[in-house]
């Protein structure tokens, strides 16, 4: 899906930033739910369990939200070609605009 949304020559940009902060996760994630299982063990020893559970709704939702978006932009393309969620990104890595419309070549 990620390789619909950019341009042909920022494939290896937008693969490279999502596998950065995977690894980044993985690094971080660890040492922040021993912190909230030490803080929370004593009180509520099943907290953690609960709080990675509802975070895992987060992706759920999004990428929900963006298949609708996809299926409503193809829907709107009255001339039959691909259509996607085209995302403009500035310089300095803020999102600028969300554009529905066709993709063309």
């Amino acid at each position: 899906m990620l390789a619909k949304i950019v341009s042909d020559d920022e494939h290896g940009v937008v693969f490279a930033f999502e596998a950065s902060i995977q690894n980044l996760g993985g690094l971080i994630s660890p040492v922040l739910l021993n912190l909230v299982y030490r803080k929370t063990v004593q009180t509520q020893p099943n907290f953690v369990f609960i709080m990675l559970g509802t975070l895992g709704f987060i992706p759920l939702i999004l990428t929900t939200v963006l298949q609708v978006i996809n299926r409503y932009a193809k829907r709107m393309d009255p001339k039959g070609t691909e259509s996607a969620v085209k995302v403009g990104i500035e310089n300095n890595g803020m999102v600028s605009m969300v554009e529905m419309g066709t993709m063309t070549d």
